[in-house]
């Protein structure tokens, strides 16, 4: 709440931005050299851009330079950006977006529900998905969803995007979630916040438990679990 705000008042948001772009897509690259990831199975990695990255005529070129120069697949990396970031420049933010995404490189709108245009942006926009944003889903009470909640996620599916429930933290939220067709979530109920070492153990752990070898014996083991146990393990193996 502190650093990020100061960094960009003093410029250096943008080298930082480069640096853990960088950062991310030599991770991704060792993961899948180590054969962690695979083509196999879908897995992106998340990497937030500000909107100073996004500013000069140059943005576009760093972005894909840091892309080029890691060899990182595209479909393996996801840039999420806030309605705020996109607000300084919108018409150069969206040209250097749409050369991004055309590069194969997935887009996500974080924190939606908190910016200035939500709406406008979605039409003008190239993003697959739209992240909605905590304070929605805390709204979520005795098993209801409010309608707002509701008709953000029915507006998300009818304009193709994947819906995403940031901030999911009870079992309570994610039902409610699960039935208003929420495809995916994140929060501290599927696993808190890891760094690599603790993110490459989770990878390991998937990649021996899939493809289970029998999934008929999977299916027995988890007919004989009980239902709560069942659904964690589940949730975890969508987290992953």
């Amino acid at each position: 709440a502190m650093f990020v705000p100061i960094a960009d008042d003093m410029g250096l948001i943008q080298e930082i931005g480069a640096w853990v772009l960088r950062t991310a897509c030599l991770q991704i690259v060792k993961w899948r050299e180590g054969g962690l990831i695979t083509d196999r199975v879908k897995f992106n990695v998340s990497v937030n851009l500000s909107g100073r990255q996004l500013e000069d005529v140059d943005s576009l070129d760093r972005v894909l330079a840091v892309i080029a120069e890691t060899g990182v697949p595209p479909s393996n990396l996801t840039l999420e950006l806030t309605e705020t970031a996109l607000s300084a420049n919108p018409d150069r933010a969206r040209d250097a977006l749409m050369a991004i995404r055309l590069h194969g490189v997935s887009l996500a709108m974080d924190d939606f529900g908190t910016g200035y245009s939500s709406l406008s942006y979605l039409g003008r926009f190239p993003f697959d998905k739209l992240k909605i944003d905590r304070s929605f889903v805390n709204t979520i009470a005795a098993g209801i969803a409010p309608p707002l909640l509701k008709a953000m996620i029915r507006l998300t599916k009818e304009l193709g995007l994947h819906v995403v429930a940031e901030g999911v933290e009870t079992t309570e939220q994610q039902d409610v979630l699960t039935a208003l067709g929420c495809e995916e979530g994140q929060g501290w109920l599927f696993g808190r916040p890891a760094d690599a070492d603790g993110a490459e153990a989770l990878l390991r752990s998937a990649a021996r438990a899939w493809p289970p070898a029998d999934v008929s014996s999977v299916l027995s083991g988890a007919a004989k679990a009980p239902a709560a146990i069942v659904k964690r393990r589940l949730a975890a193996i969508v987290a992953a």
